[in-house]
């Protein structure tokens, strides 16, 4: 009998996937950063580093008016940063912008209420 690979389940992917649908249906601005999208493929990492791909980048970036900017890492449940995502979270702070780990919607949502009106 073959063994059956269960398959894994992205579990952060979820999460920020229902993020990004409530937000389109507040009509809030936002867009992804799919940096995962080329880890592991070494010779995608390096040309598009070459462009100025940066590790550690927020998935999701909320550009709100009067010149505000939230920048999230979704992370699900007890999942931690990354030392590249806690560097870019230290630079960004270090310049003054806004940013947030977030484990679930109802904080996304307070988040943006609290720099602006929904």
């Amino acid at each position: 009998m073959a063994l059956v690979k269960k398959k894994r389940v992205d579990h952060e992917h979820i999460l920020q996937t229902q993020m990004c649908k409530i937000l389109k249906e507040k009509n809030i601005f936002f867009f992804a950063v799919p940096n995962q999208a080329v880890n592991g493929r070494i010779h995608l990492v390096k040309y598009y580093e070459a462009e100025g791909l940066l590790r550690g980048v927020a998935d999701l970036i909320i550009p709100l008016k009067g010149y505000i900017t939230l920048y999230v890492e979704v992370k699900h449940e007890n999942k931690k940063q990354t030392p590249a995502q806690k560097e870019f979270e230290r630079k960004l702070k270090e310049l003054g912008h806004h940013y947030y780990v977030v484990n679930n919607i109802e904080i996304l949502l307070d988040i943006i209420k609290k720099h602006t009106i929904l």
